[in-house]
């Protein structure tokens, strides 16, 4: 069985009836991406006041908590043309200091370890790697007994670290595998320090 699907919607850019699913009725807007995309941008100001909208801007040393809306992550995302979105504090720091279009491989991270805060005083470039380790840094990671999955204590690994059974007597007693073992004993994992 076929259902038709009679037009139910006009494009705004170029007044083409297309069809629009009932749910979605009420967004639908345009006919394609092409007509989404192709409309005038925004100016530079336009841009940067809308953004400015959407913050509660503090003391210069105080965070400045954006108010705009959060992707999952937790951070700020913002659109700055149709086909661009991007997170609210790397538009943030983009702005203050007139970089425009960071590269994908440059992070922009928190010194305040706030996700919501766009103050581009407590913002700095880095890399993926820098932007982990201010993470494991601040939170301690997951390692270890944090970590809810962990089978071994502090003490279990010291006792196979110092032990003098075999790597599969150890592994049976445990319930990990040799190689595990192996990896703990050259210090690999879970350190002792």
């Amino acid at each position: 069985m076929t259902t038709t699907r009679t037009p139910n919607r006009e494009c705004v850019r170029c007044g083409a009836r297309f069809f629009a699913h009932p749910y979605r009725a009420h967004a639908a807007r345009y006919c394609s991406a092409a007509c989404y995309s192709s409309g005038p941008r925004r100016s530079k100001d336009q841009i940067v006041a809308r953004f400015w909208q959407h913050v509660n801007v503090g003391p210069k040393d105080q965070c400045w908590v954006w108010t705009g809306s959060y992707g999952s992550h937790g951070y700020g995302q913002f659109c700055v043309n149709p086909g661009r979105t991007t997170t609210a504090h790397r538009f943030s720091y983009e702005i203050a200091h007139k970089e425009e279009g960071l590269p994908r491989n440059v992070f922009v991270r928190h010194k305040c370890d706030n996700p919501k805060c766009v103050n581009p005083r407590h913002l700095e470039p880095g890399s993926g790697r820098e932007n982990s380790a201010d993470w494991h840094r601040r939170h301690g990671g997951n390692m270890g007994e944090r970590n809810g999955m962990c089978r071994l204590t502090r003490g279990d690994v010291k006792a196979i670290v110092s032990s003098t059974e075999t790597p599969a007597e150890i592994a049976r007693t445990f319930g990990i595998s040799r190689d595990y073992v192996y990896r703990l004993r050259r210090g690999e994992h879970r350190s002792l320090a």
